[in-house]
């Protein structure tokens, strides 16, 4: 009887999840079956003539083509992935190398000064970045980065999901590339690297606090008006500056001013009377406002290209002679 009680346990077990396969295989492929839920014959019935008619269908003919099928589809999300990353990161270095072609060709600024940008892989990111540069990459014709280590893998999938859900979107290098970096601007005295500007903050007077940035704000704009050097654009492509080059020597102003109309930006500034000598060299016209009351008056001020060339006669950056001249009149070693 205890053998009898036990087999019939087993009989009702089997019955029960087997009904619940059933219910759940029927619902899941949206079949309309009714008595076939409650009576298990009918349903053995069901299911023995179901796998027939699957098994003398032609599907099981295409299992390996619909398996290559999803491995190529794969092998083609991978390679995607991999190249518009490999893709935005040359995009960048090649922004960075057009920036730093029109550092090199502007006058040096106070002290010899010159500037560079420079990119480095940021160290969250630093295992991606690797991989996509690895020689493994570049040289194979499929990508390896789905292949990578775990923890690379891991964190590529969830910037995945990331960018499907659109959450985080300020963190995830795939959704901007300029996060597998860390950019800083190199500060140069002729070929050697003096100090960088993420050092200098803090201890530099104020002119040299002030150039880098605006180095680095025009280098921002021209980013974002889609300005290529050297290349003709349309637009404007304006830049606003309250309280012009205040702080800055006449050299400075002076060169940081040509570095951003080369990028192609148009300069529109405002600045006190005393800087009017240091900003009328790279000037087209300017205006002169005087108030008288509640009465404001303004007159235009056209700057010619022979006033410019004349008031640029005695800035030694520009001719460096004056000095040597100076030097030889007062009797001190150039």
């Amino acid at each position: 009887q205890t053998e009898a009680r036990r087999a019939n346990d087993r009989i009702v077990k089997s019955e029960s999840d087997a009904k619940a396969e059933f219910t759940a295989f029927i619902n899941e492929m949206s079949i309309n079956l009714v008595e076939e839920r409650s009576d298990w014959r009918k349903a053995a019935t069901w299911v023995r003539n179901h796998v027939q008619k699957l098994t003398a269908s032609t599907l099981v003919e295409y299992e390996q083509e619909a398996k290559a099928a999803r491995e190529a589809a794969n092998q083609s999300f991978r390679a995607d992935v991999a190249y518009r990353m490999r893709e935005a990161i040359k995009r960048v270095e090649h922004d960075i190398d057009d920036l730093n072609r029109i550092l090199r060709a502007c006058p040096e600024f106070t002290g010899g000064e010159k500037y560079r940008f420079v990119a480095t892989p940021a160290l969250a990111h630093k295992a991606l970045y690797e991989l996509i540069q690895s020689s493994a990459f570049l040289e194979s014709g499929s990508s390896p980065l789905f292949e990578a280590a775990d923890d690379v893998q891991k964190k590529l999938v969830s910037f995945l999901e990331a960018c499907e859900t659109g959450a985080d979107k300020a963190n995830n290098p795939l959704e901007d590339y300029r996060l597998l970096f860390n950019f800083d601007l190199e500060i140069r005295v002729g070929d050697k690297k003096v100090d960088s500007l993420s050092k200098r903050l803090g201890v530099g007077s104020n002119g040299e606090h002030l150039v880098p940035f605006y180095v680095i704000a025009g280098a921002s704009l021209a980013n974002a008006y889609r300005l290529k050097a050297g290349e003709p654009h349309e637009g404007t492509a304006v830049m606003i500056i309250d309280e012009a080059f205040h702080g800055f020597d006449a050299q400075n102003a002076y060169v940081t001013a040509q570095f951003l109309r080369s990028l192609g930006l148009q300069l529109v500034m405002a600045a006190p009377d005393a800087d009017v000598g240091k900003l009328v060299p790279v000037l087209d016209s300017y205006y002169d406002l005087d108030r008288f009351g509640s009465d404001v008056f303004t007159s235009e001020v056209i700057v010619k290209e022979d006033a410019r060339r004349l008031l640029e006669t005695d800035m030694p950056s520009r001719n460096p002679q004056l000095v040597e001249q100076m030097a030889v009149k007062f009797g001190s070693p150039v």
